[in-house]
């Protein structure tokens, strides 16, 4: 499935674009695991269920793709959450 953030990733370097799509990011509630450019049926399941059909998969942790200290990462992480 295409999505409109597609068209954005044009501009992005292709090392980095390579490395977030070989990542497997981790969802805790549901408990998933989602790759980028993959179906997840579980994922949509849980969507219909709880009545929404899109989502967004978003973090505080290394911003713009820069690396951050861990404590630098959770201080941020926590922030958002509490935002």
């Amino acid at each position: 499935m295409r999505t409109p953030m597609d068209d954005s990733l044009k501009s992005i370097d292709q090392h980095l674009l390579q490395a977030y799509q070989n990542t497997s990011y981790r969802i805790f509630e549901p408990p998933l695991t989602i790759r980028i450019g993959q179906p997840h049926p579980a994922l949509d399941q849980w969507l219909r269920s709880s009545g929404h059909s899109t989502w967004t998969y978003l973090t505080a942790y290394n911003p713009g793709s820069q690396l951050l200290s861990d404590a630098e990462n959770e201080q941020a992480q926590q922030k958002l959450v509490h935002w």
